[in-house]
């Protein structure tokens, strides 16, 4: 009996907040009175706004997780303090951390038999795997989140998150073709206009599979989609992948300077946001751009600016990708010396 009583105020508590949709006040308020398992899912759902909207209030609340975490037994709040700091991590690049957490907080959860959170944990640990070059691990995570949510219908939207992450996982393990069934599968399931704003990565993934494999009107007409839904409601994160994907459709049918364009109107949002491993990518993909104009002034230029996040992050993934850019420029410039040395 006493398990009961002791979990039911968690109930109340997500109740009385759901009436207020969770807006930030509410919870602002709760978090000045609420102690234990309550205080650890109240900075849970801060975390999750902040990360779109504030990093400096972001990190407010993981100060306060880690003095939760590092004050209490209870396994219960160590899982939701694990999934809020693998979170946090995710969103800042240091995967390592990422992966720790979500791993964490997957074998808690596993132990405590609490299926929603196994779903969470699953669900987010795959999509640390995929960022972290790992998207064989993570569709095996994918999936099992996608078979627990079978019996937990309730799950609907983990469900289209789990979704849209194994067609990224597929576009990252270069199984075009699986990419773009599955993805048409989500589509297909994310026609409501409630959905759109999630169908939106869907649409990415699938036109970037389309445009490895040459097929570049599928391509054109999936990202205009996907720029017409992120145009409309600000999402930032997915309007910069979508512009800079429409960028290398122009690219890779040799019209440059329409390419450029679309990857300079990403450049800010990216920088934005302020996740380095999307920013280093775009910088070396801008260097290559350059390169193909022969450019190689402004290609060297990027492809610096990208080892420098590079270094400053240490994400070794992105060392090859810029070290290339760099070499081909200062070919391209007839600096000899400097393009041996890269590609070295």
């Amino acid at each position: 009996g006493l398990k009961m009583k002791k979990a039911l105020p968690v109930f109340f508590l997500l109740a009385s907040f759901s009436t207020y949709a969770n807006t930030t006040d509410s919870l602002e308020n709760a978090l000045k009175t609420v102690q234990g398992i309550q205080r650890a899912i109240v900075l849970d759902e801060l975390a999750m706004i902040y990360q779109r909207t504030d990093l400096q209030q972001l990190e407010r609340i993981i100060t306060q997780t880690k003095l939760l975490f590092s004050s209490s037994n209870d396994p219960l709040i160590k899982v939701y303090c694990f999934l809020t700091l693998g979170l946090y991590h995710n969103h800042i690049g240091s995967l390592d951390s990422a992966v720790y957490s979500f791993n964490e907080a997957k074998r808690l959860a596993a132990e405590l038999r609490d299926v929603p959170l196994q779903i969470r944990a699953n669900a987010n640990l795959g999509r640390a795997l995929i960022t972290d070059g790992k998207a064989q691990a993570a569709l095996e995570n994918l999936f099992e989140a996608l078979t627990m949510i079978k019996t937990h219908p309730d799950k609907k939207d983990t469900e289209w998150r789990v979704r849209t992450n194994i067609a990224w996982a597929y576009l990252e393990l270069k199984r075009y073709q699986d990419c773009i069934r599955f993805g048409n599968e989500n589509l297909k399931l994310m026609q409501t206009e409630d959905l759109q704003w999630i169908a939106a990565y869907s649409y990415n993934n699938v036109a970037v599979a389309y445009g490895a494999l040459k097929q570049y009107d599928s391509a054109h007409t999936l990202i205009t989609k996907s720029i017409q839904i992120t145009e409309a409601n600000g999402n930032i994160h997915t309007l910069a992948n979508a512009y800079f994907i429409l960028g290398k459709i122009y690219a890779e049918t040799g019209q440059h300077a329409a390419a450029l364009q679309q990857y300079l109107k990403a450049k800010p949002l990216r920088e934005k946001v302020g996740n380095p491993s999307f920013i280093i990518s775009d910088l070396y993909a801008i260097a290559d751009l350059y390169y193909e104009m022969g450019d190689y002034t402004h290609g060297i230029e990027n492809a610096l600016e990208a080892l420098k996040v590079a270094t400053q992050f240490d994400l070794l993934l992105k060392f090859d990708g810029t070290y290339l850019s760099l070499a081909k420029n200062y070919e391209g410039l007839g600096d000899f010396k400097n393009a041996s040395k890269y590609y070295h």
